[in-house]
């Protein structure tokens, strides 16, 4: 893979000559040296402060994450963080330096570092680029530090969408930013890993529990391997499979009692050995997912029965929205600039999105991930009978996953699967609390998920969508009403004229609807946001608003909205995410698509 990926980088990404010299090329050539998997070792780990720090960002990514289907590149983000950290005067320096955990006088090198460990590895590749409109100086004290290859001009989508493709090998096609005229400077970073299972699965198709004999069959993988220590237990709680890839990429499955964040953070603990690891090989029990048992066989090999999901997910993340998260407070602040190593020019960070996937099939797995940022100006029999031991796992409830670089320990990609699972029957045993007779509260929800069950499975028990559960944790935690609420996470800075128009009140029905799945909407109320959505789905359009369109008769009549041809950036978004807009976690969870509304266009 990594000869196709060198023919195809463009001018704008790094390129390594024989005359620079990084901290990571000693790694990279021990980690070349090191091919074997490290699934059964008994010794910890030695994993590099760069990947040490960049797994510890990926963890704590994870935890802020829902329980529902999703995947993240902390690797992807990071380095961006580095260089914008590398940059950055008081008090954004200390900000980013937190965020990643290393001293912002050395996170040039280490962005660099990162990108090498990617590039060297045999399953995976890496490029950053960086691109400036005319006009925008950048210091030579700070470019100078960076290969040449990597500044670009800055001009129009097309040559950004193609950079995305050429460094991803076409699983992203689209830059994760449209970039608007008031966009001066684009710093992005991709990353893809491509592998093929040294033992390959069967693959057969099977139905949901919940099927109704019209929901298509889902695809399901099994086989059976003698590598029963790929198997283990970490922290007493959490079973983990390594996966492992005829390269330098394993996947390592993670399946536990326990919400998706901690399942992950055990996964990625154990990649510095910091979790205790007890091997499916050195005990008879079971344990979440996980059963060992001694049964009589006619060849002596231990044996590892593995069954799970295929999965393919997309995830489009919002980076604005975990300003904390990623140090980027100071930054991102239109009043001020704190980036004066960067450009004489007073910059700050307008937008950051990161387009990310994962895919793990019968014959191997493949992620990418494309991260960027926009800056504005200020603004196989015998006779002979053997004892062995069979593990067999099958991922039967919501799981997580990392996708390793073995020799770094990185952690490439990390995710969650949800989707495949049927929220009703993991709950159809649940002993419901003693205070659930009165219906939905914030109390019944905080002791359910002390149970370890998540708001999918919350809203099944109680027949509501899971955004429901959110805004009613949220609605009696602040004592705000469902309107109050939506109106907090309202994408945009809109005007009582712009309200009279039909798009901003049927939104405005919509979010009410998102947080309360309809109880209490009038019949009419309902009928007019059905036909609305039918019309959505049937023209498949989106909601735009630009403060600068012009009025649109028996639409808009004081301009602001209008309505556009949807593209697949929107994903299920009911609303394009602009410049002007605004769109937080929650409001992500708001202004898409409801789950009980049959699609023609999904």
């Amino acid at each position: 893979m990594r000869n196709a990926h060198r023919q195809s980088l463009s001018d704008t990404i790094i390129e390594h000559g024989p005359e620079l010299s990084h901290p990571s090329q000693a790694l990279s050539e021990e980690a070349r040296r090191d091919s074997a998997p490290s699934a059964d070792s008994t010794h910890s780990p030695r994993i590099s402060p760069v990947v040490a720090a960049v797994n510890t960002l990926t963890a704590r990514w994870c935890a802020s994450q829902s329980d529902d289907d999703y995947v993240v590149s902390g690797a992807g983000v990071w380095p961006l963080l580095a260089l914008l950290a590398s940059a950055a005067d008081e008090p954004a320096s200390t900000e980013l330096a937190e965020a990643i955990e290393r001293p912002s006088d050395s996170a040039q090198r280490d962005a660099l570092e990162l990108v090498d460990i990617l590039r060297s590895g045999s399953s995976t590749n890496a490029a950053v680029g960086i691109w400036a409109r005319n006009g925008i100086p950048l210091r030579d004290e700070w470019t100078s530090q960076l290969p040449e290859g990597v500044f670009g001009q800055l001009t129009e989508q097309a040559p950004l969408d193609q950079w995305a493709a050429d460094q991803t090998d076409g699983l992203i096609r689209r830059f994760p930013l449209d970039v608007s005229p008031q966009s001066k400077l684009v710093m992005a970073s991709a990353l893809v890993t491509r592998v093929q299972w040294r033992t390959p699965f069967d693959s057969y198709q099977r139905k949901r529990h919940d099927d109704d004999g019209d929901a298509p069959e889902q695809h399901w993988l099994d086989r059976t391997t003698p590598e029963i220590k790929t198997a283990a237990v970490l922290d007493g709680g959490v079973t983990r499979v390594v996966v492992e890839g005829d390269g330098d990429v394993d996947v390592h499955l993670l399946v536990g009692a326990l919400p998706a964040g901690d399942v992950l953070s055990a996964g990625l603990r154990e990649l510095a050995g910091e979790a205790q690891v007890d091997l499916a090989s050195d005990f008879v029990g079971d344990a979440p997912g996980l059963t060992v048992k001694e049964v009589q066989a006619s060849t002596p090999e231990n044996q590892l029965r593995l069954r799970l999901p295929a999965f393919d997910i997309n995830s489009r993340h919002d980076l604005l929205d975990y300003t904390d998260l990623f140090g980027l407070q100071s930054v991102t602040n239109p009043a001020t600039s704190h980036l004066p190593l960067l450009s004489a020019v007073p910059l700050y960070v307008s937008r950051g999105a990161q387009s990310v996937l994962a895919r793990f099939y019968s014959g191997g797995f493949e992620a990418a991930a494309v991260s960027a940022f926009a800056l504005m100006p200020t603004g196989a029999p015998s006779r002979d009978r053997y004892a062995i031991k069979v593990a067999e796992v099958s991922f039967e409830r919501p799981f997580g996953f990392l996708a390793v670089h073995r020799p770094s320990r990185l952690a490439v990609v990390a995710g969650w699967v949800c989707s495949p699972f049927d929220q009703s029957t993991v709950c159809s045993e649940v002993d419901l609390p003693s205070n659930c007779k009165g219906g939905l509260s914030k109390a019944v929800i905080e002791e359910l998920k002390t149970k370890g069950y998540n708001q999918s499975q919350i809203a099944a028990m109680f027949g509501v969508t899971r955004q429901a559960v959110s805004w009613h944790l949220k609605t009696y935690d602040a004592q705000l009403s469902p309107r109050q609420i939506v109106n907090k996470s309202w994408p945009w800075q809109t005007t009582s004229g712009h309200g009279k128009s039909v798009p901003c009140r049927r939104l405005r029905d919509h979010g009410e609807y998102m947080a309360t799945s309809g109880k209490g909407m009038s019949a009419d109320a309902l009928k007019r946001l059905r036909s609305w959505w039918r019309k959505l789905d049937d023209e498949n359009l989106v909601v735009e608003f630009d403060p600068n369109l012009p009025p649109l008769a028996g639409l808009s009549p004081h301009g602001g909205f209008a309505y556009r041809v949807r593209r697949s950036h929107d994903a299920d978004l009911l609303i394009r995410v602009n410049e002007h807009t605004r769109l937080t976690e929650e409001g992500a969870r708001i202004w898409c698509w409801p789950i009980d509304f049959p699609r023609k266009q999904s």
